[in-house]
């Protein structure tokens, strides 16, 4: 990975962050939890989080599982201090809003964060075989959020939360959220 810097386990986000600026890594993103920053080559991003259990669950089935056209391709994922930590990831862009939408109808599995209901669209086969195994992988990770956060963990499923890579291939990057 292109001019990665090195992260003791004791060191903060805020620290990772400033490692990563350091070593040339831009940020291109931020959320209520986290900050994500780009290699210089645009090759690979890094989301630096204190606490997001949530996606620690959805990163982790990331890299523990079979890769998924529908998922992105995580390398990596750093401890930091207390709960906080570092996934190392394929570089991802906004997508285009109509083939996110069709993604997030054709995976068919309810949206409980309050964003409005997405609309279908051709881009995507609800059937498609990959899909399915989406399917099924993101309500297990669903039910055993909620099996450990209870009624603080809700299926984050929209727009918003589905990304590009490079070649335009749409990715389901945070599905559950812990709040």
């Amino acid at each position: 990975m292109n001019r990665l810097p090195t992260f003791p386990p004791d060191a903060s986000a805020a620290e990772a962050c400033a490692r990563l600026a350091e070593a040339k890594w831009r940020q291109v993103g931020a959320g209520d939890w986290s900050w994500a920053f780009a290699d210089p080559d645009d090759e690979w991003a890094a989301r630096v989080t204190p606490f997001d259990p949530g996606y620690r669950m959805f990163a982790q089935e990331c890299l523990d599982g079979p890769l998924n056209q529908w998922l992105p391709k995580v390398v990596s994922v750093l401890p930091l201090l207390r709960e906080g930590y570092i996934v190392l990831m394929e570089r991802l862009w906004p997508a285009e809003e109509a083939a996110a939408s069709a993604l997030c109808a054709a995976l068919g599995i309810a949206n409980e964060s309050g964003s409005p209901a997405p609309t279908a669209g051709p881009q995507v086969d609800a059937g498609d075989l990959e899909l399915t195994a989406l399917r099924s992988r993101t309500q297990r990770l669903l039910a055993d959020g909620r099996d450990r956060y209870h009624r603080y963990a809700v299926c984050d499923i929209r727009e918003g939360n589905v990304m590009a890579n490079r070649e335009g291939g749409l990715k389901l990057i945070d599905p559950l959220g812990v709040g």
